[in-house]
């Protein structure tokens, strides 16, 4: 037994290094913090997520520069949406739009943001869309003041999407408390289609029942105004014979 000790020791010792060998691999960076990054990446498309945001961090941390700490606080947010926590990827994507206002990357921020926060809303629109303003405010910003960015076109498509969802969310609130004559709260939510979400498809209907609604709680002066823009603008819609009928 004596004899077998020191070898036994022996193999410990390289078990050990080797182990150490494996942790230093994961997560190591060189003396000036660079070379790094591409080892954390490489581990998200190895769908090691929580291993690759504990390498960025470490990365973060240690890594010299400004742009440095920005690229590496961009890498964790999208390495929390690759891993598909949503709302945490939006607060990063957030936090980076805070911290580097004036980068070339906050257009890609904002897109992302938005995007974490349409993926965090069901897809039917009878369920929680509470991240749903959130998502539209996102994307907004990349169409509205990012123009021409490489993100702009796909943000302009989730946003048309998510302002779609929106819109039918109002339409189908406001249908709701329609059928239930409850039409003083039926009235903002159809007022809100035909006046902040136009041309989605639903303008017609929600004239009607904006109008009927505002005939019902007795406020015909303003059904009025809002049928007179509806002719306006739907000259042959069939909704128009049938809200006429309203009066």
């Amino acid at each position: 037994m004596k004899k077998s000790t020191p070898a036994l020791l022996f193999a410990l010792v390289i078990f050990s290094t080797g182990l150490n060998a494996c942790k230093e691999e994961k997560f190591s960076l060189d003396s000036r913090g660079a070379g790094s990054l591409a080892t954390c990446q490489a581990m998200g498309k190895k769908n090691r997520y929580e291993d690759m945001i504990n390498c960025l961090e470490a990365f973060k941390s240690r890594a010299g520069g400004a742009e440095s700490s920005a690229t590496a606080e961009l890498a964790i947010a999208d390495a929390y949406f690759l891993k598909k926590d949503y709302l945490v990827a939006a607060e990063a994507y957030n936090g980076f739009i805070e911290a580097h206002g004036s980068h070339h990357k906050v257009p890609y921020a904002y897109y992302k943001s938005g995007l974490s926060y349409f993926r965090q809303t069901p897809k039917s629109v009878d369920r929680d869309q509470s991240q749903l303003d959130n998502a539209i405010k996102a994307l907004g910003a990349v169409v509205n003041y990012y123009p021409g960015s490489p993100y702009a076109n796909e943000a302009s498509e989730a946003y048309k999407i998510a302002r779609h969802k929106q819109a039918q969310k109002h339409f189908n609130i406001g249908r709701f408390y329609y059928r239930f004559h409850e039409y003083l709260a039926a009235v903002p939510r159809f007022e809100a289609v035909v006046t902040d979400f136009t041309n989605m498809g639903l303008d017609e209907e929600s004239f009607y029942y904006l109008i009927a609604s505002l005939k019902k709680t007795q406020q015909t002066d303003v059904a009025m105004r809002y049928f007179d823009v509806f002719k306006q603008h739907y000259p042959n819609s069939p909704y128009v014979k049938k809200t006429a009928g309203l009066f």
